[in-house]
């Protein structure tokens, strides 16, 4: 049965990810950004599996237990890229995701994802540090990010973190529409196989079926 189903869809639907998101998902994500020759760019890293492979995401990671939000944004910044609090110039409350987003977010759970953000302005002398893994980051421009748009829903930080840095976020904005229907066309992919295997379907929003 698996010869159905692309490579895409068989990466997101096998007993490690049926077990790993086995209820609701709490992650978080830092949204880093620099100004270099008078132009905004962020800090990203380009995805090397599925879901989204060789899309750009934001740093980021599970929540700890007892940890607040807050923290683990400090915390995953840190251990990913080496982020400290002295090279951070402002900092942007970017919430939490939009309940409409809660299930399409994570192909690889039915139980839906809840992510926290925040956005940091950095010097832009800082250089960032690769984890141990030694995964490679990179500066990108937001245009860049608007032209190819991003793993996940990431595209949502980067409207919230335009706007409120008084950014036009108009395109952002644009891509993150294009971005939602990708995501929720991947899903009716996905959810054949879920089903296929028992599992139950990752439920789509009825404003978001009825506007894609």
């Amino acid at each position: 049965m698996a010869e159905m189903f692309s490579d895409d869809v068989l990466e997101v639907t096998n007993d490690w990810c049926y077990n790993k998101f086995n209820s609701l998902v709490k992650a978080v994500d830092a949204v880093i950004f620099r100004t270099k020759d008078g132009v905004l760019q962020a800090l990203t890293i380009t995805r090397k599996r599925h879901p989204h492979v060789d899309l750009p995401a934001w740093p980021g990671g599970l929540l700890d237990a007892g940890e607040t939000p807050a923290e683990a944004i400090m915390r995953e910044a840190k251990e990913e890229v080496g982020l400290t609090e002295d090279v951070i110039l402002c900092e942007y409350d970017l919430g939490v995701n939009d309940e409409s987003t809660k299930f399409i977010w994570d192909v690889r759970g039915a139980d839906g994802v809840e992510i926290h953000a925040k956005a940091f302005l950095v010097n832009d002398e800082w250089v960032p540090v690769a984890a141990d893994d030694a995964v490679a980051y990179e500066w990108v421009t937001v245009d860049s990010l608007v032209e190819t748009g991003m793993a996940f829903l990431h595209m949502q930080w980067l409207v919230r973190a335009l706007r409120q840095m008084d950014y036009d976020f108009n395109q952002a904005l644009r891509r993150y529409q294009l971005d939602i229907l990708r995501q929720v066309n991947y899903i009716d992919r996905v959810n054949v196989k879920r089903i296929a295997d028992g599992k139950k379907a990752i439920p789509i929003p009825r404003s978001l079926q009825e506007d894609n």
